[in-house]
């Protein structure tokens, strides 16, 4: 997927990237960025804001079954279709 607009430096030295890039990248307004002069050019890519490391413990009953419960045998036929050969 290539695609490729134009845009020009204001006299305060800011850009505005297009409503089309930003949909397709996933950027949100008031998103920070990360600005590197590479050999290519510059590179332009979303701020990886670190992240506090979590204990799997803490996800424990993050997603909620609604409705009648599942039997094992319900929950694995969907991945063992070896055994229907």
């Amino acid at each position: 997927m290539e695609t490729n607009a134009i845009t020009q430096l204001s006299e305060s030295g800011d850009i505005n990237i297009p409503l089309t890039i930003r949909d397709i990248l996933h950027w949100q307004n008031g998103m920070e960025l990360d600005l590197k002069i590479t050999s290519f050019g510059l590179l332009i890519q979303p701020n990886q804001v670190k992240r506090k490391k979590r204990r799997l413990e803490e996800f424990r009953g993050f997603l909620k079954h609604q409705g009648t419960p599942l039997s094992d045998e319900q929950l694995c036929a969907s991945v063992n279709y070896l055994e229907s050969e």
